[in-house]
């Protein structure tokens, strides 16, 4: 039997013979030469056929770790076997993770973090699967570092604060050269220093006389495998937000102010406050509520913002003023002959003016002295009133005097 193309023949007693040496995936035609002690015959050519096999193993294998994934790449096997191939597995040792593709890449994913793994990939076509390449060489998949410093804390405007940010890896930092944490974005006045050596997961902030304001910014930590995650951080420069001026409360009437910073976690405290106004600290806010009890002039008043260690204060004054209190003292009973002298005295901080209304005739009033002065004739009971007034309020006596 000879075949064609190639000529390529095999020679027989029998019914049937295989040729060998054919290409697979070449379409073949034979014809059988049948021979006796006459001569010879040959026969029709057959039907085309052609022979196929299973894949030879692919090519040039490629792996790219990840988190807990490694990515394997290769080229087409050198023959398809005579037959398209129409998959490919890569598995991976130790634990036999697979994964399927029709693709010349797969990503074998469920993998151990720092367990160190080989690959191997078979190619597939209609008769089964092909050769299974030699396995790769180790690889690792590594997780990407993680931050164990959620927030840098606060600054002043005045101060030089430091501050540390700290990260953690599976993978040693000295499978990388260069710096391991990174900063963009940082404000004037702050600089950033990664760590080195034993002290690579962490870096240092520095912020001096940063100007008041809260600040953004970004830190980048990269471990040896390259696998980076990033966190933005915010610093604050602590500062007062709020415009503070003398205070004026009056005695008795509910008073109220608020206080702001720029900074959601300080807590604000104060100094001593007036008898009746208490503080309330929230967010970075103090408000002052209350209804003051006791007048008392240009009291300091400071508030005290902190955030970790960092302090800021302030200070405003507070006059608390009442309207003024009045005395009408002396003796308030005379025969008619006998004259009064009522004492009438007014205090407190403010400057107050003092009247009266419904003297009897006789009586009258001199500021100059505080007296009421004078002789009533007429026998009888006599109610008239004083009054004192600021510029707050005004307090007024009732005086009743008898004359006999």
């Amino acid at each position: 039997m000879t075949a064609s193309p190639g000529k390529a023949t095999c020679t027989t007693t029998d019914t049937s013979c295989t040729v060998t040496g054919l290409t697979n995936g070449t379409s073949y035609t034979f014809v059988v030469k049948a021979t006796n002690v006459i001569g010879s015959s040959v026969s029709v050519p057959s039907a085309s056929i052609t022979p196929v096999t299973t894949p030879d193993a692919p090519t040039s294998l490629k792996t790219t770790d990840g988190d807990s994934s490694v990515t394997v790449s290769w080229g087409t096997p050198a023959s398809s076997g005579g037959s398209p191939v129409i998959g490919y597995v890569v598995t991976a040792n130790p634990g036999g993770a697979t994964c399927t593709t029709t693709a010349t890449s797969c990503t074998v994913s469920g993998l151990s973090n720092g367990t160190d793994y080989t690959f191997t990939v078979v190619a597939t076509n209609a008769l089964g699967a092909g050769t299974v390449t030699d396995p790769t060489g180790t690889v690792t998949p590594t997780s990407a570092p993680t931050f164990t410093s959620s927030a840098v804390g606060a600054t002043t405007p005045t101060s030089t604060s430091t501050m540390v940010v700290t990260t953690a890896s599976s993978t040693p930092v000295t499978a990388k050269s260069g710096a391991w944490l990174t900063a963009s974005g940082l404000p004037a006045g702050v600089t950033f220093t990664p760590g080195t050596g034993n002290k690579a997961m962490m870096g240092t902030l520095s912020a001096t006389n940063l100007a008041a304001g809260v600040y953004t910014f970004t830190i980048t930590a990269t471990n040896g495998a390259g696998r980076f995650s990033q966190q933005t951080f915010t610093l604050t420069s602590l500062a007062y937000t709020t415009s503070l001026s003398a205070q004026t409360w009056t005695v008795g009437t509910p008073a109220s102010m608020t206080v702001a910073t720029n900074d959601a976690n300080a807590v604000i405290t104060s100094s001593t406050l007036p008898a009746g106004m208490t503080l309330t600290s929230s967010g970075g806010i103090a408000t002052l509520t209350g209804t003051p009890t006791t007048a008392k002039a240009s009291v300091t008043i400071t508030l005290t913002a902190k955030d970790g260690k960092q302090v800021v204060k302030t200070s405003f004054t507070v006059s608390t003023y009442a309207a003024p209190p009045l005395t009408v003292s002396g003796a308030t009973s005379h025969t008619h002959a006998q004259a009064f002298a009522l004492n009438v005295k007014t205090t407190g901080l403010l400057a107050a003016t003092v009247t009266t209304q419904g003297l009897p005739s006789g009586l009258s009033y001199s500021a100059a002295t505080g007296k009421i002065t004078g002789t009533v004739r007429t026998p009888g009971v006599y109610q008239f009133t004083v009054s004192a007034t600021n510029s707050v309020g005004t307090t007024t006596k009732q005086v009743s005097i008898t004359v006999n």
